[in-house]
């Protein structure tokens, strides 16, 4: 809203107090005097409350959130655009920052957040975890068969599963693609790891029911915790 100066509302017109005057034609003239003396011949009051009902009728306010909310989304889509493309190509997270300011001398829209390296990895993690969420979606509406592939290892002394399916995730061509890679906070035995293997399945969709029906293969190394004819985790 525009603000003029000396813009001033009579007491008559803003609160609809027609004043004194003992008839009606007295009222109205009186009013009438009122709107000239304060306002001048166009009534510029007027004309402002007119001009604020256009601009609301115009919804300015609504399409400078649309605007802004547009011009919000170009910056983070050009931030995780950045981020997928340095884990696309296996640089380290910390080229986040270099290659956006070189996006902005360019004159890429890059906003002022999402620019570190914790912001790269972050932006990496959930675009992985929504990839995940849409394999894992077409696997069970094609209702593909699946076949698992998992291992142990060791990192800082921290025991880490790391989980592969097998299977059509891209329209009748059967790859075998990364799930997860999860700690062995429960152990390294048979029941533990067993347990690990479902509760990490279960969270990316993969339920027991779907899985007892096309589930047709699991690889794992040599070592008997894992394929044991006893105890083994791939005979549990």
């Amino acid at each position: 809203m525009d603000i003029g100066r000396g813009v001033k509302i009579a007491v008559e017109w803003s609160e609809c107090a027609v004043g004194v005057g003992t008839t009606a034609k007295s009222q109205v003239k009186k009013l009438r005097n009122k709107n000239i003396s304060a306002f001048g011949k166009y009534n510029t009051q007027c004309n402002a409350a007119e001009n604020i009902l256009k601009e609301k009728s115009a919804d300015k306010l609504g399409k400078l959130i649309i605007k802004s909310s547009t011009v919000f989304d170009e910056k983070t889509n050009a931030n995780f655009r950045t981020a997928y493309t340095i884990a696309k190509e296996c640089m380290s997270f910390k080229k986040m920052e270099a290659i956006v300011s070189l996006q902005q001398q360019n004159g890429v829209l890059v906003g002022s957040i999402h620019h570190s390296d914790h912001a790269c990895a972050n932006i990496i993690d959930h675009i992985g975890s929504q990839m995940r969420q849409e394999m894992v979606a077409h696997i069970k509406k094609n209702q593909s068969f699946i076949s698992i592939a998992i291992d142990e290892t060791t990192i800082y002394n921290k025991s880490y599963m790391i989980i592969y399916l097998r299977a059509d995730v891209g329209g009748q061509v059967v790859d075998s693609v990364f799930l997860d890679m999860v700690e062995c906070s429960l152990g390294t035995t048979t029941t533990a790891l067993y347990t690990t293997l479902m509760s990490t399945l279960h969270s990316h969709h993969l339920d027991e029911e779907y899985m007892k029906d096309h589930l047709i293969g699991i690889t794992t190394d040599g070592a008997s915790v894992m394929t044991g004819v006893d105890n083994g985790a791939s005979h549990s």
